[in-house]
């Protein structure tokens, strides 16, 4: 498993307004087994769950080249998770209906680790420059 560590191209994409950017998807994990985890650049957004829960929400997607499809997901990490570098990362389908979820310690080289990271630093960036 391969995860790219392109930190700081990934924040400055996932926090920049270009419109050019915001059909760009940037990858985060690749298996051996040839799957592909992406986040669409610009798609960043600060948000809350249903229940209050303040939320960093990205766009994602998950491609499997071997069987030639794409799954597209939104993936979040509670502000709380970020904080203490370990939790959740949740995956809701395009209409934010729950689909699964994965815990995480940043720096555990997991799937789930390469993902929040990604979220996590791009909320923190955004939030340092607003």
């Amino acid at each position: 498993m391969r995860f790219f560590t392109a930190a700081i191209v990934t924040v400055s994409a996932l926090t920049s307004c270009m419109a050019v950017a915001e059909e760009e998807w940037i990858d985060i994990a690749k298996s051996d087994e040839g799957l592909k985890w992406q986040v669409q650049s610009s798609s960043l957004e600060f948000t809350e769950t249903e229940d209050g829960t303040a939320i960093n929400l990205v766009n994602g997607k998950i491609i499997n080249k071997k069987k030639n499809e794409v799954e597209l997901y939104k993936w979040y990490v509670s502000k709380k998770d970020c904080k203490r570098k370990s939790g959740l990362v949740v995956s809701t389908d395009l209409d934010g209906k729950f689909q699964f979820e994965n815990e995480f310690v940043i720096g555990d080289e997991s799937i789930a680790a390469a993902m929040a990271e990604v979220v996590c630093t791009a909320a923190k960036y955004r939030k340092a420059n607003e």
